[in-house]
């Protein structure tokens, strides 16, 4: 009786460090998503002022 609640104790404490470590997993996907988001935002820009340079020199030729 008392082997088995040691063992669900263990079973128990084994849990709560995979969850914990899945939470800091999925914690630094987030980030990295927010990075990569960050980055597609800033690469829209840079596209978006260089179709507006070509508009322009368009016009100006």
């Amino acid at each position: 009786e008392e082997e088995n609640r040691l063992k669900e104790v263990h079973v128990q404490e084994m849990l709560e460090r995979q969850l914990i470590e899945l939470k800091e997993d999925l914690q630094a996907i987030e980030n990295e998503k927010n990075k990569l988001n960050n980055q597609i935002d800033e690469l829209k820009e840079q596209l978006q002022s260089k179709d507006k340079q070509i508009q322009i020199a368009e016009v100006g030729t």
